[in-house]
């Protein structure tokens, strides 16, 4: 029942943020400069609207509920802060482990029109970037959406202790 309740709180916060980031990905991808940068580095499957419209946000949706269910266990021992980072720390690290193999691998493999030197530049540039999103995006939503999703895990625990 715990784990339940977590998951609920992760995928009714968390969820619509991550959809609206991931269109806003698809969104952005539409612009010339931005799309002539894509097509230039050999990153193009990569931002295919199948990765940024369906692996990415099911793998969101599925992280979010495995990831929410540990959140009771962290409020255990630790305090709010830290489960909140705990949280969003494991999420995004499985995240964007899933966004770095999709980049290397579809650069590796569908990246054969682009110049190795060009293709190995695009992916270091790509690597460095992921990493830089994903220090940013752990600092930000340990402070906001994570926050909020482990306090209303922690009222909803501390209610349901009440009524037992």
């Amino acid at each position: 029942m715990k784990e339940k309740i977590g998951s609920r709180f992760a995928l009714l916060v968390g969820l619509p943020v991550g959809l609206t980031f991931s269109i806003l990905v698809l969104i952005a991808s539409l612009f010339p400069p931005f799309n002539f940068l894509v097509f230039t580095s050999g990153l193009q499957v990569f931002w295919h609207p199948l990765i940024w419209g369906g692996i990415i946000p099911f793998s969101f949706i599925f992280l979010l509920w495995y990831e929410g269910k540990k959140i009771s266990n962290y409020l255990i021992t630790k305090n709010i802060l830290l489960s909140s980072f705990i949280f969003t720390a494991k999420l995004n690290m499985k995240l964007f482990l899933i966004l770095l193999f999709t980049l290397l691998f579809t650069s590796l493999f569908f990246g054969i029109s682009v110049a190795l030197e060009s293709q190995i530049k695009s992916i270091l540039v790509s690597t460095i970037t992921l990493l830089i999103t994903f220090i940013f995006a752990t600092i930000v939503t340990t402070f906001s959406i994570s926050l909020i999703i482990v306090k209303l895990t922690q009222n909803k625990l501390k209610k349901s202790e009440n009524n037992v």
